[in-house]
Parts: structure tokens; C-alpha cells; sequence
């Protein structure tokens, strides 16, 4: 099953949801919802120019020193710690 967050009364989506059980009426309308979202990111990405130079490069200490600060170095997304039944639309990257 899913969770329906009230976004209005909760912005961030941290008290308890509504749960939507899967195969019930919200539950079908939430997947429909959901694969629509999948569909439309698929062609963004798709329609986007492929990269002219090379993406990668090394971070330099200041990065690497912010970028744990904030959480997103540390972790293994094997571990016990990964957020499962998160959903990943675009990236994912969630610190422990």
C-alpha cells in the first residue's frame, strides 16, 4: 500500500498519511498518477541534448567537505540504513 500526504495542511509530508490500499479506487488512481509522472520525466530526459563535454571530474575538498556535511557521502545503498520503498523518480540520493 501508499500513503496520501495532505500537502495543504502538512507541507512537508512529515505527519502520519492517509494510507491507499493497493488494487482500491485510490490506490489504481494514485499508479495511474504516478506512471503519467514516469512518462512525462522519461521524455524530459530524453529530449534533453547529450552532454557536449565530459561530466565527470574530481570534487575539490571544499565539495566533498559540504557535500558530507549535508549528508550525501558516508553511506552504502546496500546497507540496512538505505531508504527502502522510497520511490526514485529522477537520482535518488538520501544520506543516512
Amino acid at each position: 500500500s501508499a500513503e496520501r500526504f495532505d500537502l495543504a495542511l502538512d507541507p512537508r509530508g512529515a505527519g502520519p498519511g492517509t494510507a491507499v490500499p493497493a488494487g482500491s479506487a485510490g490506490g489504481l488512481a494514485l499508479e495511474r498518477e504516478l506512471e503519467a509522472l514516469r512518462r512525462r520525466y522519461t521524455l524530459l530526459r530524453a529530449a534533453q541534448p547529450p552532454p557536449t563535454a565530459p561530466m565527470s571530474r574530481s570534487l575539490d575538498a571544499l565539495e566533498e567537505g559540504t557535500l558530507s556535511a549535508l549528508g550525501y557521502t558516508g553511506f552504502d545503498m546496500q546497507s540496512e540504513d538505505a531508504e527502502d520503498g522510497r520511490l526514485c523518480m529522477d537520482g535518488c540520493v538520501w544520506g543516512g
